[in-house]
């Protein structure tokens, strides 16, 4: 592997995948590994070609594209073969370089793939729909193609199948209209959904076809085209009621969940854009909703054995059900869709959905639940749990993202913090804001004027507001004055943005709103020093 390829992986600390492009063979034998790599390795730290020897950690509960054991088909049957297909994602965890052998190893581990169709989404009674739903597929799926290599793709689809060319090439049609989109080119971009349009008319009695939801999407693009790109909301309208309709008509000739599935997904999804353009309407709002609520009847149908997306299912539901104001149902959903991730692998997707259910619960039992605390803590514990595990795993393999990683646990501290203080357990409180001033010192390059949660300022306020319950003014006030002189720091950065900003702009009329809200907390703080000053004088005279 040349030397500047494994640089850039050891450079590459985000989040990207690795996705093997084509077949990938490895063995479980380690000195079937010696004999390849030849080891000793000759090669030298600076060649420009190294020795490199890929270990994969493999968790065989999460989903992903399909490997196994292909030993006993293999033609060497003692190097224990296990073989990955194309398309599985891993996530790179760390680079060594062993001085001795003089190899590179990296480290994989495979991750799950959330963007794997499921197989009943290909559940048909003909081969005819299959290759309708394939070749469907094809316009996403060849987004990221040059046009040329993508109407290569179609081309060939119509040489293999003859008898179904027109529609084929409706649907490159479509193809070519998006990219004609992205060019801004709208002259061409309508012509082809016009031609894609007038060729799926002539199947419009084909029942296997059932082309009224193609129409239906032609004329949702078109929609979307005059809305926020051509800016004629008068014409977009137009497309997003002929949308509506034909989707409608589809809804009564499909015959898979699935189907049933998506189809209510983008009659919601069209009322919402709709609602953009002719203003807030209850009844539109009803409709949206119960859109949503039938479309989510049939995930849980569909996804039933399917863990993950069942949990984004009810995660789901317990939104809805929020809006609507069903604040018990909703927490039930939300408690069913986190014990779900809670029982996953610990990846950093699952952990976000963990983080927002739990925020969302809280909200919940904070606006709703006359602030139950003991529910409040019991999640909000879990939650700072995982980001511990989070923080953990970023310390020891993307050591770039470090400081987000310090930001979210202080932050955790402190909405635990403040959750015991309203409690009163002060000591644990206590225990909590030290722990983020431990933070705030170790992450030296933390911007404050990014990161309001931590700033220095309010921490020291809610020390001086904790020493104050237990009477001791001498040191409440060393924390006031600590506050008050991170405060001033503050007012001296954002004066310094807000001279380098233009008069009246946008940024500068945020850091005006910025710059009075200092000022009001700033007369709050000189109100408290009063306070404390006044505590101190009285408990002498004591």
């Amino acid at each position: 592997m040349s030397l500047k390829e494994i640089q850039q992986l050891e450079g590459n600390n985000g989040t990207a995948w690795i996705i093997n492009n084509s077949f990938l063979s490895i063995t479980l034998k380690s000195e079937v590994v010696d004999m390849f790599l030849g080891l000793p390795s000759s090669t030298q730290l600076d060649d420009e070609l190294q020795t490199v020897l890929f270990e994969i950690e493999v968790n065989t509960e999460i989903k992903s594209r399909p490997y196994g054991d292909v030993s006993q088909l293999s033609q060497f049957q003692t190097e224990n073969e296990f073989l990955f297909t194309f398309g599985n994602r891993f996530e790179k965890t760390n680079v060594l370089y062993d001085e001795t052998k003089q190899i590179y190893t990296i480290h994989l581990k495979l991750n799950y793939d959330y963007y794997m169709q499921n197989d009943n989404e290909f559940v048909f009674d003909n081969q005819r729909k299959m290759l309708k739903r394939c070749t469907s597929l094809l316009q996403n799926v060849t987004k990221d193609l040059s046009i040329e290599n993508a109407s290569m793709i179609f081309e060939e689809l119509i040489i293999r199948f003859p008898s179904e060319q027109e529609w084929i090439l409706a649907l490159q049609k479509c193809r070519l209209a998006s990219e004609h989109i992205k060019e801004k080119d709208y002259t061409k971009a309508l012509s082809n959904y016009d031609e894609a349009l007038s060729i799926w008319h002539k199947f419009i009695n084909d029942e296997e076809l059932n082309c009224f939801i193609d129409i239906g999407l032609i004329h949702q693009n078109l929609a979307l085209c005059y809305q926020y790109d051509i800016k004629d909301h008068n014409l977009a309208e137009k497309e997003y009621l002929e949308a509506i309709q034909y989707f409608k008509i589809a809804l009564k000739k499909v015959t898979t969940d699935y189907e049933r599935m998506k189809i209510y997904e983008k009659l919601s999804y069209l009322e919402k854009h709709r609602m953009q353009l002719t203003g807030y309407d209850s009844t539109n709002m009803e409709m949206i909703h119960r859109y949503e609520e039938l479309s989510i009847a049939n995930m849980l149908q569909y996804y039933d054995d399917d863990k993950v997306q069942l949990g984004h299912t009810l995660q789901q539901l317990a939104k809805l059900r929020r809006i609507q104001h069903e604040y018990d149902e909703s927490i039930v959903n939300y408690e069913s869709a986190l014990n779900i991730f809670l029982q996953q692998p610990f990846e950093f997707e699952f952990y976000l959905h963990i983080c927002s259910i739990i925020n969302e619960m809280v909200e919940i039992y904070i606006e709703q639940k006359n602030c139950n605390y003991s529910s409040i803590i019991k999640y909000e514990l879990i939650k700072h749990e995982f980001i511990l595990k989070h923080f953990i795993y970023v310390e020891i393999f993307h050591k770039n993202m470090r400081c987000i990683s310090q930001y979210d646990l202080a932050k955790s501290h402190i909405e635990l913090a403040d959750k015991y203080i309203a409690i009163r357990q002060l000591a644990t409180a206590r225990m909590h804001l030290k722990m983020v001033l431990a933070i705030y010192h170790e992450c030296s390059d933390i911007n404050v004027k990014d990161y309001e949660d931590i700033k220095h300022s309010q921490l020291q306020e809610k020390f001086a507001d904790l020493v104050v319950e237990k009477h001791q003014y001498n040191k409440a006030y060393k924390f006031i004055k600590m506050s008050m002189k991170c405060l001033e720091d503050q007012r001296v950065i954002l004066w310094t943005e807000l001279e380098k900003t233009i008069k009246n702009s946008a940024t500068h009329m945020k850091y005006k709103q910025e710059w009075k809200t200092l000022e009001i907390r700033r007369q709050l703080l000189q109100n408290k020093i009063i306070n404390i000053n006044k505590s101190i004088a009285y408990s002498n005279v004591e």
